[in-house]
């Protein structure tokens, strides 16, 4: 008896102690009048030039709650993001983010050079025209800069969700399924939930345990 209960605080306390966060909402936008350009090819396109100028950083408290080098927003905070270029390309699955973020919670690390701050492989790129529209919606999964990550403490927590992503843009020349278009609304949105399997498994031990503890505590 004395012997389980040990076993059972002794899990208890990894729990406690193991860097457990809510879902992350990291969201990369651009500028209210956009920029940048799409290309259509069949039911492919390909984005270059397309400025991102913010990432905001929702979700666990313990990664939002300071907001240091950047404002708080609602359910968040925005950080502001320098020589942000958004590519991408459907027809080789790709998509990057690279820019520079300074301070980013007091740390220097993404504030000189160009960083890149996401890459990724599209899972499911969705091409749709309109009338002299054209919007791109990607999933799948993709990796942050480890940099940006620990700045977050969220490191090892690659790979994420690339889940919310859609890109807008308005005819410059062509037509139907093959034309160039100006990028003018873009959001994209990351969610992960990190080391899902590691809490589940503890969790589940730790249910287990105590199941054995009211057994033996019955008989």
């Amino acid at each position: 008896m004395k012997r389980t209960l040990l076993h059972v605080g002794i899990l208890t306390g990894l729990l406690a102690a193991s860097p457990m966060y809510g879902s992350i909402l990291l969201d990369f936008s651009g500028p209210g009048g956009g920029g940048g350009t799409i290309v259509q090819n069949g039911s492919n396109a390909t984005g270059s030039s397309i400025p991102i100028t913010n990432l905001f950083i929702g979700g666990d408290p313990a990664v939002t709650g300071t907001c240091t080098g950047g404002t708080v927003a609602t359910g968040g905070c925005n950080y502001a993001i320098t020589n942000g270029v958004l590519a991408f390309n459907s027809a080789a699955g790709t998509i990057s983010i690279d820019g520079d973020i300074a301070n980013l919670n007091g740390s220097t690390n993404l504030s000189t050079g160009t960083n890149v701050l996401l890459s990724g492989t599209g899972d499911s790129f969705t091409v749709t025209n309109g009338t002299g529209t054209i919007t791109v919606n990607i999933t799948g999964p993709d990796n942050k800069n480890t940099n940006l990550l620990a700045d977050l403490s969220l490191s090892g927590t690659n790979p994420w969700s690339l889940g919310g992503f859609a890109i807008g843009g308005l005819l410059i020349s062509g037509g139907g399924t093959t034309g160039t278009y100006q990028a003018t609304s873009y959001d994209i949105g990351n969610n992960s939930t990190p080391e899902p399997t590691s809490i589940l498994l503890l969790g589940s031990v730790l249910v287990g345990a105590v199941r054995l503890v009211r057994r033996r505590a019955k008989a």
